[in-house]
């Protein structure tokens, strides 16, 4: 088993433009959408073949791209076309795809208008290695028009150590309580997955880069990157607590909690 980790410090708030080349737009599922933190807003073509343009303001460093919350088949062809000079590739890589999923998943939540509604939100992720570029185009050979959350343009943290493999994976309901003439009724707000990763023996030389995973942006926890599922959301924590090991020169025991946004 590989080393476990995640995708962080996501550049596409960055871009200075992102386009539909090819493939259309279907009416308030706007290409924008793919910018923000918010999984459930979602781009959505109009045909099969799309093609998005995305312009940085300059050539940026990255190792890692996602594509989250997607209705992209197994057998689809996905291919990024990296540049410096504009929209004719001087490099490209073939995506594959892989889902959050290792049994079906479906996790529920209330839309703007307040109607639970059963959400099924693969994910995909590459480690490309470290690169430099400014254009970006994803071209995806569908049979049916695509529906993307969020894109994904960023960098690869491995932990230095893996978590302990008893990590916790819980499943949490977000739900209020409330009355009507006395009478006891829930409202279920939403369905959320979330991990608790436990460590032990961090050398302290690392503890700088864990640091990184507390500060604020969505972040894709990866469990193994010898494998596909990989998981979109935040780091609750605010602190890292820890205990030191004085004989050893240790930082032990400290954890991370991480939720599954949807």
């Amino acid at each position: 088993m590989a080393h476990g980790g995640f995708l962080i410090n996501n550049k596409i708030s960055e871009a200075e433009s992102i386009v539909v080349s090819e493939g259309g737009t279907a009416t308030g599922y706007d290409i924008s959408n793919v910018q923000d933190e918010i999984v459930s807003n979602i781009y959505k073509s109009t045909g099969n073949t799309v093609k998005i343009d995305i312009t940085m303001p300059a050539a940026i460093d990255f190792s890692s791209i996602a594509i989250i919350n997607h209705n992209i088949a197994t057998n689809v062809v996905i291919v990024l076309g990296l540049s410096n000079t504009g929209f004719t590739p001087v490099m490209e890589e073939e995506i594959s795809i892989g889902t959050t999923n290792i049994l079906e998943r479906y996790i529920y939540r209330r839309n703007e208008v307040g109607d639970l509604i059963k959400t099924y939100a693969p994910n995909t992720y590459n480690n490309l290695g470290n690169k430099t570029f400014r254009y970006f185009r994803f071209t995806i050979l569908a049979n049916e028009p695509t529906t993307i959350g969020s894109l994904f343009i960023g960098d690869t943290f491995v932990f230095p150590k893996n978590y302990d493999q008893d990590y916790n994976f819980n499943f949490n309901i977000e739900k209020a309580v409330n009355n009507i003439h006395g009478q006891m009724y829930e409202y279920q707000i939403s369905e959320q997955m979330s991990h608790k990763l436990n460590f032990t023996e961090v050398p302290e030389e690392h503890f700088e880069d864990y640091k990184h995973l507390l500060r604020q942006g969505a972040k894709i926890f990866v469990p193994d990157f010898d494998k596909k599922p990989c998981y979109y959301g935040i780091v609750t924590n605010s602190v890292l607590v820890n205990v030191r090991q004085r004989a050893t020169d240790l930082l032990d025991n400290f954890s991370m909690n991480f939720m599954e946004n949807f």
